[in-house]
């Protein structure tokens, strides 16, 4: 299994979202170009790492996470995680949860999940509870609208959730 931070690479961006679109309805994901305008906003601001990374075995992709870390506050948010259905049942979000958790120690990890999914009590199943079910996506891009069909899960407490919405978690979606 090969985890790869793609985040630079505009052309495997390409190939990640041909395969990403796949496993997320359109109100819910970002446009290929978002994706590209995101990783390059986080290259300019101090204290965001916007990051893409592609999981593959053997040549064969198996699934993505898009994730941001807040250098400053130590919090990473899992925007996006897929898993292929040929490598699902495999462990592989552990294993994706221990790569973050090895490259940013101690990090508090927030995720959105569909209210009333399965990926609840999955997420629940990897330490995570949830920590917010008033919680409203922003609009991910201009030409979509706030999705209010998710909840906040985390693997810990968070005391100031709503300064990190705020002041990080999309202060930098639409920077030019």
């Amino acid at each position: 299994m090969e985890i790869t931070n793609i985040t630079n690479d505009t052309e495997k961006i390409a190939d990640f979202y041909r395969v990403y679109r796949n496993y997320f309805p359109i109100y819910e994901r970002d446009a290929l170009e978002s994706i590209k305008q995101l990783a390059y906003n986080a290259a300019k601001v101090k204290n965001w790492n916007y990051n893409i990374i592609q999981i593959t075995d053997k040549g064969d992709f198996v699934g993505g996470l898009i994730y941001d870390y807040f250098t400053d506050i130590n919090i990473i948010v899992i925007e996006f995680v897929f898993i292929t259905e040929k490598f699902r049942g495999k462990s592989i979000v552990k294993q994706l949860l221990s790569y973050l958790e090895r490259t940013m120690p101690d990090a508090t990890i927030l995720g959105e999940v569909e209210q009333n999914s399965p990926n609840v009590e999955f997420w629940q199943n990897k330490g995570f509870s949830v920590i917010s079910t008033d919680y409203i996506q922003p609009k991910i891009s201009q030409t979509q609208k706030p999705f209010d069909g998710l909840v906040l899960m985390s693997n810990k407490h968070i005391d100031n959730l709503d300064d990190v919405i705020q002041n990080h978690y999309w202060k930098y979606c639409f920077i030019k």
